[in-house]
């Protein structure tokens, strides 16, 4: 496989995860920041 092939898919795997550990979705474009130390 390709990493053309498998983008779609590990892009809908991180959603799902996302999604089932309760965190809200991020508009395209949005980076998420780490937090400081």
């Amino acid at each position: 496989a390709t990493d053309e092939d498998l983008r779609p898919h590990l892009l809908a795997w991180t959603r799902l995860l996302c999604t089932a550990a309760g965190l809200e979705p991020l508009p395209d474009g949005v980076v998420s920041l780490s937090p400081r130390r």
